[in-house]
């Protein structure tokens, strides 16, 4: 996890200090938490049993807390429902948890070879019933203006969803993606205004 989530940064295993004031050790808290530790049994009866004024901002930190854990998780729900692959998917939860460090360090990186842009020059979304198609013309760079077509049961394009029609200048190329359009909704699809 430290290795792969953290890209080499977290601090599973390092001292820290909790909300609390004391201090403590990720791994270990996680290791009590695995394996339903008497002391987790023991804290709701203290908070029962303690002033509110004690407990209540305390509580208010944790569950302000969590709520990022749900966040996260709801999130990583979403993206496999969207038939995101499991690379997809790892590389959203690393990027969850990278520090704004990181990330400079990354832009740095990506800064000293820049990857050119792939050129959008149309796109259009179609659904029919459960059916999505996604029209589009676009040139990669140093390639030929290509026609590519995504048909999906999920509003996704993706390599695996793509068929490319033909390549050629970009004028052939728009015209047949309106060519194509125009034959998808005299047979029923419509168009998508997202």
């Amino acid at each position: 996890m430290n290795e792969v989530i953290f890209e080499s940064n977290g601090t599973l295993f390092k001292e820290q200090i909790g909300l609390g004031g004391a201090a403590f050790i990720p791994m270990d808290t996680l290791n009590q938490g695995a394996h339903n530790s008497f002391s987790t049994m023991l804290t709701p009866i203290s908070v029962v049993r303690s002033s509110p004024e004690e407990w209540q901002p305390r509580i208010k930190k944790h569950v302000e807390h969590w709520q990022k854990y749900v966040e996260y998780l709801n999130h990583i729900e979403q993206l496999f429902r969207a038939g995101r692959k499991k690379e997809d998917v790892l590389q959203a939860i690393i990027n969850m948890h990278r520090s704004i460090k990181r990330w400079e360090e990354v832009a740095r990186e990506q800064a000293k070879n820049p990857v050119p842009p792939v050129k959008l020059l149309k796109a259009v979304f179609l659904s029919k019933g459960t059916r999505w198609r996604y029209l589009v013309v676009d040139q990669p760079p140093g390639e030929e203006v290509r026609f590519r077509v995504h048909v999906d049961e999920q509003r996704y394009a993706s390599t695996e969803n793509m068929i490319v029609m033909r390549t050629g200048a970009e004028s052939e190329m728009l015209a047949a993606l309106d060519s194509d359009l125009q034959a998808a909704l005299k047979e029923g699809w419509q168009l998508d205004g997202h």
